[in-house]
């Protein structure tokens, strides 16, 4: 899965995105309750009103969240929930992301939602 790091401008990796057509936030909670040094996972229940939010967790004392920027971007953003710089290597996060490889029907349909048809052909 393709990962879009963020930087602060002390260049530290705080956060990254991943595209949403590839995976879902269910899936993602279950992803990340692997990770070593991640805690209370909580997955946005179906009517609440922080429809942003869809992923809440802890990551070495620290809480993060999965954010779907104004409820209808085409990524996830997976970073700190409140301070930006912390001194966490958020890295053990992004290698779960990047070496993740969705089932070939969400593949195939992430491909066509993302208009990636170079994929398809190869």
């Amino acid at each position: 899965m393709n990962v879009n790091r963020i930087a602060s401008n002390k260049g530290h990796t705080f956060a990254f995105e991943i595209e949403n057509a590839y995976i879902c936030p269910s899936k993602i909670a279950d992803i990340i309750s692997t990770i070593e040094g991640v805690s209370s996972v909580r997955l946005r229940k179906r009517f609440s009103s922080e429809k942003e939010l869809h992923v809440k967790f802890s990551f070495h004392g620290n809480e993060f969240i999965v954010w779907e920027p104004y409820g209808d971007s085409s990524r996830y953003w997976i970073g700190p929930a409140g301070q930006l710089e912390l001194d966490n290597d958020i890295e053990p996060l992004i290698k779960v992301f990047e070496s993740y490889r969705p089932p070939f029907m969400r593949r195939v349909l992430g491909d066509v939602m993302t208009l990636n048809f170079r994929v398809l052909f190869r």
